[in-house]
Formats: C-alpha cells, sequence, structure tokens
C-alpha cells in the first residue's frame, strides 16, 4: 500500500489518539477519530439490532453506535496514558472477591473479554498491590495488519506491559502458548484471560455453550489448563465511564462453579452475555457478534 494511502492510519494513531490522551484535543479531533473508525458503524447496528430486535429503534441504535465509536477511541488512548506519569483512575467494585480467592492455594484465572478498557485491568489491579499476567494475542504481521497499527499494537503492550507487576504471555493465531504460563500457575499467579474468540479467529480447543440464549463455542484450553492446576476463575470486567476521560470501572465478580471444566466455561458465557446485554457499546465484538453462533443459519 502506498505511504500516502497509510497517512490517515498514521496520523490517528500517532498524532491524534495521544493528543486526545493529554487531553489536548477538542469536538473538531472527536469527529475526526468517529471518521476514522465509521466503517464499524454498519456491523456495529447490525450487532445491535441482533441483540435487541423489535427495540432497536433509530434514535436508540445512533446513540449505541456513538457510544461505541467513543469506547473504542477512549480504549485506544489508554495506550498513551498508561505511558503519562499521571495514573489512571479506576472505580474498583467486588475487590473482596478477588481478595479472598488469594488467601487460598492455587492460581486465579480472571475471565475478561474484548470490552471497556481490558487492556488496562491489569494496570488497575496493580494499583491495587495484585500483580497479573495478562494472555494476549501476538501482534498480527501479516499484510493485512498496516503497519502503523501494527506498531501501534506493539507499543501497547509496551506502554502497559510498564504499569502491570507482572508481563504478558503470549499465544498466537495457530494456538501456540508462551510456556510461562505454567511456572505462573504452579507459583500461584493471577492470570487475565480474554476467551471470547469466535471460530473465525480461534479455531481449536472449543467446547459448546450458550451464548446470548443460543448455541455457541468458545475456546476451552486455558480453562482445561486452569482445571488442571485447581484456579478459582472470577469474571472481571472493565468499562469506559460515561464522563471523563479518564474514569474507568472495573468490576471483579464472585468466584465462578469448578465442578467441570463446561460449568465453568458456562459461568464465563452467562456472564459475558449479561455484561454484553447491559452495555452492548463497551464490547469491541459487537459488529461480528453472529460469528459466535453455532446454527446453521449463522455460518
Amino acid at each position: 500500500m502506498p505511504f500516502r494511502d497509510t497517512l490517515p492510519t498514521w496520523r490517528h494513531y500517532f498524532l491524534d489518539l495521544p493528543r486526545w490522551a493529554i487531553g489536548l484535543g477538542g469536538p473538531a479531533l472527536q469527529a475526526r477519530m468517529h471518521r476514522f473508525h465509521q466503517g464499524d458503524l454498519p456491523p456495529t447496528r447490525h450487532g445491535l439490532q441482533f441483540l435487541w430486535g423489535a427495540d432497536a429503534d433509530a434514535q436508540r441504535l445512533d446513540e449505541a453506535c456513538r457510544q461505541a465509536l467513543q469506547v473504542k477511541i477512549e480504549r485506544e488512548s489508554d495506550a498513551y496514558r498508561a505511558f503519562l506519569p499521571l495514573p489512571l483512575r479506576f472505580e474498583l467494585d467486588g475487590l473482596p472477591h478477588l481478595q479472598e480467592a488469594r488467601r487460598q492455594s492455587g492460581p486465579i484465572f480472571l475471565l475478561t473479554g474484548h470490552f471497556g478498557s481490558f487492556y488496562t485491568i491489569a494496570v488497575a489491579l496493580q494499583q491495587a498491590g495484585i500483580p497479573v499476567f495478562p494472555v494476549a494475542r501476538t501482534v498480527d504481521d501479516s499484510p493485512a495488519n498496516p503497519t502503523p497499527r501494527r506498531l501501534f499494537e506493539r507499543f501497547n503492550y509496551a506502554s502497559t506491559e510498564r504499569r502491570i507487576g507482572g508481563h504478558y504471555l503470549y499465544t498466537d493465531f495457530a494456538g501456540w502458548m508462551d510456556k510461562r504460563l505454567v511456572a505462573v500457575c504452579r507459583q500461584g499467579g493471577v492470570v487475565l484471560v480474554l476467551p471470547d474468540l469466535p471460530r473465525r479467529l480461534f479455531a481449536s480447543g472449543r467446547r459448546a455453550v450458550t451464548l446470548f440464549d443460543q448455541p455457541a463455542t468458545l475456546p476451552a484450553r486455558l480453562f482445561e489448563l486452569g482445571h488442571k492446576y485447581k484456579a478459582r476463575f472470577l469474571p472481571v470486567w472493565s468499562q469506559v465511564g460515561a464522563e471523563g476521560r479518564r474514569q474507568r470501572q472495573l468490576r471483579i465478580e464472585a468466584p465462578l462453579s469448578t465442578t467441570s471444566v463446561d460449568a465453568t466455561l458456562q459461568g464465563y458465557a452467562d456472564s459475558l452475555t449479561r455484561v454484553v446485554r447491559q452495555t452492548p457499546w463497551q464490547w469491541m465484538a459487537l459488529p461480528i457478534i453472529e460469528q459466535y453462533l453455532e446454527t446453521p443459519d449463522a455460518q
């Protein structure tokens, strides 16, 4: 791709986002960043219609789409905010659930998704004195991932890793997993997992669940590993606040059932269904929501 064709992408990731992060941007900059992501609007609107059905009136759809774009901008800007000396502000709810789990032996698997400002969950918990080891996908170095976005993704990992007590544990599109994960489990560490991946993005090791009241599947390998080491599994959800560019909420839920891998996986699917229905504009995967389903007409 000619360099001039990527100029808007360079500008978005390395000029507009840092300006927004430090508070220099106004309505004109915000509108330009919204236009940069305007290709997300049709599939986002379709995802909302899937969730809301007959309740998806035009005004409600327009407002939710606007919120989805803003959440995306705030999430991306947090890569720069994490690099600044001023800390991000987090409102923590449910921290006693995690503190109680840490008093027991064995690792803890925090189960989240591509929801809210998910890159800063480990940053928030480090501020509370809890080191976390997030499992993350390696950066896609294929030509399908433009160079400026690829460089931004690397910067995002480096920036947020500076603010956490642990370090990233990487996996790739083929299912390779950083072997340090086993060491973290054996040491009773806290692992952050984002298992809300559709089959198209992660095809192996999946198990059946009910998601959004329909048949679906989710990757189960990390659930199986956690069960092997007798982990506790706690859902945790980040949300970008409606007011204030630095406002972030983090809610930790009670531990899920560990009677079986399937029970834990379904508990996560139920939690994901609930939070997406409450604030769907926070979910990055909303535009591809139907890819999670395993019904014949959803393929």
